[in-house]
Protein backbone atom coordinates (compact mmCIF):
# COMPACT_ATOMS: atom_id res chain seq x y z
CA UNK A 1 0.00 0.00 0.00
CA UNK A 2 2.96 2.24 1.00
CA UNK A 3 5.25 1.45 -2.27
CA UNK A 4 8.10 1.59 0.57
CA UNK A 5 10.78 -1.63 0.93
CA UNK A 6 9.63 -4.25 3.42
CA UNK A 7 12.72 -3.08 5.73
CA UNK A 8 10.95 0.47 6.07
CA UNK A 9 8.19 -0.81 6.66
CA UNK A 10 9.59 -3.26 9.28
CA UNK A 11 11.10 -0.66 11.32
CA UNK A 12 8.35 2.00 10.90
CA UNK A 13 8.00 3.84 14.29
CA UNK A 14 4.56 3.89 15.97
CA UNK A 15 4.80 7.58 16.30
CA UNK A 16 2.90 9.45 14.06
CA UNK A 17 0.86 13.30 13.70
CA UNK A 18 -2.69 13.19 12.84
CA UNK A 19 -2.59 16.11 10.19
CA UNK A 20 -6.01 15.88 10.40
CA UNK A 21 -6.07 17.27 13.87
CA UNK A 22 -9.07 14.34 14.71
CA UNK A 23 -11.47 16.69 13.13
CA UNK A 24 -13.65 13.88 11.69
CA UNK A 25 -12.64 14.01 8.31
CA UNK A 26 -10.87 11.99 6.22
CA UNK A 27 -7.91 11.00 8.26
CA UNK A 28 -4.13 11.72 7.61
CA UNK A 29 -1.30 10.16 9.65
CA UNK A 30 2.39 11.48 9.02
CA UNK A 31 4.88 8.97 10.05
CA UNK A 32 8.80 9.73 9.72
CA UNK A 33 10.53 7.17 7.89
CA UNK A 34 14.40 6.72 7.52
CA UNK A 35 15.65 4.74 4.25
CA UNK A 36 19.51 4.41 5.39
CA UNK A 37 20.25 4.02 1.47
CA UNK A 38 19.33 7.37 0.69
CA UNK A 39 22.31 8.50 2.50
CA UNK A 40 21.74 12.51 4.16
CA UNK A 41 18.28 12.74 2.23
CA UNK A 42 17.42 9.04 4.91
CA UNK A 43 14.82 10.84 6.59
CA UNK A 44 11.19 11.19 5.04
CA UNK A 45 7.65 11.46 6.19
CA UNK A 46 4.96 9.17 4.78
CA UNK A 47 1.27 10.56 4.77
CA UNK A 48 -0.60 7.75 5.17
CA UNK A 49 -4.68 8.70 3.89
CA UNK A 50 -8.14 7.50 4.13
CA UNK A 51 -10.62 7.49 1.50
CA UNK A 52 -13.43 9.37 2.15
CA UNK A 53 -16.29 7.33 2.78
CA UNK A 54 -18.40 8.73 -0.33
CA UNK A 55 -15.51 7.15 -2.37
CA UNK A 56 -15.16 4.10 -0.79
CA UNK A 57 -18.52 2.73 0.44
CA UNK A 58 -20.54 1.21 -2.43
CA UNK A 59 -24.36 2.54 -2.69
CA UNK A 60 -25.61 -0.89 -0.69
CA UNK A 61 -23.20 -0.71 2.37
CA UNK A 62 -24.23 -3.82 3.73
CA UNK A 63 -21.80 -5.23 1.19
CA UNK A 64 -19.07 -4.08 2.60
CA UNK A 65 -17.09 -6.85 4.02
CA UNK A 66 -13.98 -7.19 6.10
CA UNK A 67 -11.57 -7.76 3.70
CA UNK A 68 -12.95 -4.38 2.16
CA UNK A 69 -12.43 -2.36 6.01
CA UNK A 70 -8.78 -1.99 6.07
CA UNK A 71 -8.63 -0.88 2.31
CA UNK A 72 -6.24 2.03 2.99
CA UNK A 73 -2.99 2.50 4.25
CA UNK A 74 -4.43 5.15 7.60
CA UNK A 75 -6.67 2.08 8.33
CA UNK A 76 -4.16 -0.81 8.51
CA UNK A 77 -2.13 1.84 10.25
CA UNK A 78 -4.35 2.37 12.76
CA UNK A 79 -5.45 -0.87 13.21
CA UNK A 80 -1.68 -2.21 13.89
CA UNK A 81 -1.44 0.71 16.19
CA UNK A 82 -3.84 -0.36 18.57
CA UNK A 83 -3.25 -3.94 18.08
CA UNK A 84 0.37 -3.59 18.96
CA UNK A 85 0.14 -0.92 21.59
CA UNK A 86 0.60 -3.19 24.75
CA UNK A 87 3.47 -5.17 23.00
CA UNK A 88 5.19 -1.93 22.56
CA UNK A 89 4.82 -1.27 26.10
CA UNK A 90 5.84 -4.81 27.09
CA UNK A 91 9.01 -4.13 25.50
CA UNK A 92 9.31 -0.62 25.87
CA UNK A 93 9.81 -0.24 22.34
CA UNK A 94 8.70 2.45 19.49
CA UNK A 95 8.11 0.42 16.37
CA UNK A 96 4.62 0.02 14.80
CA UNK A 97 5.46 -3.34 14.30
CA UNK A 98 6.04 -5.82 17.57
CA UNK A 99 7.36 -9.38 17.12
CA UNK A 100 8.77 -12.28 19.14
CA UNK A 101 11.93 -13.71 18.44
CA UNK A 102 12.32 -17.28 19.11
CA UNK A 103 16.43 -16.78 18.77
CA UNK A 104 16.75 -14.12 21.83
CA UNK A 105 16.72 -10.66 21.78
CA UNK A 106 13.50 -7.77 21.82
CA UNK A 107 11.30 -8.12 18.97
CA UNK A 108 10.91 -4.53 18.92
CA UNK A 109 14.41 -3.78 19.01
CA UNK A 110 15.47 -5.60 15.47
CA UNK A 111 13.75 -7.62 13.02
CA UNK A 112 14.41 -11.95 13.60
CA UNK A 113 15.88 -13.27 10.83
CA UNK A 114 14.16 -16.37 8.87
Amino acid sequence: MTGENPDVILKTPAVHHRADGYTGGPGTAIVGLVKPRHGRRASMDLALSEIPDWISIPAKPEEVTARDELHTPFGLYLLLHELTARSRELTDGDRLLVGHCAAGGRGASRACAP
